[in-house]
């Protein structure tokens, strides 16, 4: 029998106001249009005009859209001409969503104008080591903090007399999200714009069909006991180990209904799925590829997507070891504890997983909601340190961010139509409760610190 979490009731589908009167006719004909995907309700085609009435919008008109809005938040003023198209090709359309939303998506528009030459020559690194730390001299330490990604809410007031508010509203958001290195061209990335484009045309069957809002998650195969009789608290509920990881996926993406299925078998179903012992580790592993059809062939008729959870480790055909893969044209994921990774490994050091503890939970929250969000179409972001960075080891995975940066959150939130501030507070009380039965990660603190502080940015107004 299916085993269906309590109902969250928490999302909240903000109402869209209107930014204000609408601006009068041009007086000349548009030179050219540029089709860019819009929001639900919003006009998709941007028009580019010589007239200096479309060029931006007015000032009167910005102070009618901010005070129009439901939120206590003031937002920066539109960007720029030079930088309107890029940034509506990297993040759509923002003027017709809730305050808070166009309040966090604007912050997108870092990767396209920080100055490259003062960022690290790495690819990409934790989102915790490289949030720059202020010492007591004024001067950078690069040393790893995530105490530096505080907004810096207590600056004297020799600081705040006379600086440009709006300054001050940009630094706290630059504490939040690290651009990395713009090395292509945005048509060489997945941009909000593109990926809307080819989500839209391959599920473009789905409007004659009935709504699939449901996600799965499908055990395989057995489970050690300490796993099966593990029980997380939070008042008045008790989860076990999976509906633990339902909860979280109930939230991270929220709009979605999770459901857990019984635990199937690949012995018992005869399901022709390769297996080998590793040279290595001397420990069998399961081929994830061979997974996915038989995943699929399981999911049930309103299921958006199925997620496998393997307790045995598995490999992609020629590699050594993966922690989780997806895919996107068979609905399937699969993750697994990823118990003996292959690099540096050592027979007489190494131990099994054995309990339930904080950096087990991480490790699995990371990789169930970055494989979710391969199935939905994501690439791997190559914009800021982000939940969907590329990672070669499970240090790497591990070290990356729980959360979505602006660019890869505008997908989720069109695919969920979730309220951003709504999702934050969830996942900030979800995370305390697991810190607190745990207590012994890290990663879950830093994470909810940074939940924290991303809240204090969205609920501040641009004067604070």
């Amino acid at each position: 029998m299916k085993r269906t979490l309590f109902t969250v009731e928490f999302i909240l589908r903000t109402e869209v106001k209107k930014m204000g009167q609408q601006s009068s006719k041009n007086d000349e004909e548009c030179s050219s249009t540029d089709e860019l995907a819009g929001e639900d309700g919003e006009d998709s085609r941007v028009r580019v005009t010589k007239s200096k009435s479309n060029d931006k919008l007015s000032d009167e008109k910005f102070d009618q859209a901010s005070s129009s809005s439901r939120e206590c938040t003031t937002l920066p003023k539109p960007f720029t001409n030079s930088e309107d198209w890029n940034t509506r090709f990297l993040l759509g359309n923002l003027e017709n969503l809730p305050a808070s939303a166009r309040k966090l998506f604007s912050i997108g528009k870092l990767y396209l104008t920080t100055d490259r030459k003062s960022e690290r020559e790495a690819g990409y690194q934790s989102l915790f080591q490289t949030l720059p730390l202020n010492s007591e001299d004024g001067q950078e330490n690069n040393t790893p903090n995530f105490s530096s990604s505080r907004c810096n809410d207590h600056s004297t007031e020799e600081e705040n007399n006379g600086q440009n508010p709006i300054l001050h509203h940009v630094k706290k958001m630059t504490n939040l999200f690290v651009p990395m290195k713009n090395s292509a061209p945005l048509n060489c990335t997945q941009t909000y714009v593109q990926w809307r484009a080819a989500h839209d045309l391959f599920n473009m069957y789905s409007m004659c069909m009935p709504i699939r809002n449901n996600i799965y998650i499908q055990p395989i195969d057995d489970f050690p006991q300490f796993i099966t009789s593990f029980i997380f608290t939070t008042n008045p509920i008790r989860l076990t180990f999976f509906e633990m990881l339902q909860g979280f996926v109930q939230i991270f993406f929220s709009g979605m209904e999770v459901t857990i299925q019984p635990p199937i078998f690949v012995s018992d179903e005869g399901w022709s799925v390769k297996s080998r012992i590793n040279e290595i580790t001397n420990q069998k592993q399961y081929c994830v590829t061979d997974l996915y059809p038989f995943l699929q062939s399981v999911l049930p008729r309103d299921g958006r997507c199925i997620v496998g959870i393997s307790w045995t480790d598995l490999y992609p055909e020629g590699f050594n070891f993966v922690l989780g893969e997806a895919s996107n044209i068979q609905k399937a994921a699969v993750i697994s504890f990823g118990r003996f990774e292959i690099m540096n490994y050592n027979a007489e050091s190494h131990c099994d997983v054995s309990q339930v503890d904080g950096e087990l939970v991480w490790k699995l929250l990371k990789t169930i909601s970055h494989e979710v969000c391969h199935v939905f179409g994501f690439s791997h972001c190559s914009f800021f340190l982000c939940a969907m960075n590329e990672s070669s080891s499970i240090s790497d995975a591990l070290s990356q961010p729980l959360f979505l940066c602006p660019v890869c959150l505008r997908k989720l939130q069109r695919l969920c139509g979730f309220d951003i501030l709504d999702r934050y507070r969830l996942l900030y009380k979800f995370l305390s409760n697991l810190d607190q039965q745990f207590g012994d990660s890290p990663h879950l603190k830093e994470a909810i610190l940074w939940l924290s502080n991303c809240i204090e940015y969205l609920t501040s107004s641009i004067e604070d």
